[in-house]
């Protein structure tokens, strides 16, 4: 069985946010782990969703970006 592994960052208001995407193999969807970063790259806040898989690549990194931006949000708020 082939793992392949892919790891896609997206800038979001002061965030960094790194969607790392793993499939196992044939027959298994794509998996993922989403960490966010401040400006100065400090590890704020991690996400493990191995409960889901999704069927494409492109669809796991959409994932991962829709379930940090609300947590971004949530910091921002936090600091006011």
């Amino acid at each position: 069985m082939e793992m392949r592994s892919h790891t896609r960052v997206f800038d979001f208001m002061e965030f960094e946010i790194a969607v790392h995407a793993t499939h196992y193999g044939h027959g298994s969807g794509w998996t993922i782990r989403v960490e966010i970063h401040d400006g100065d790259g400090a590890l704020l806040s991690q996400i493990r969703d191995d409960d889901h898989s999704y069927a494409s690549q492109d669809e796991a990194e959409k994932a991962g970006r829709e379930l940090a931006e609300p947590i971004c949000r949530q910091l921002v708020a936090g600091r006011r």
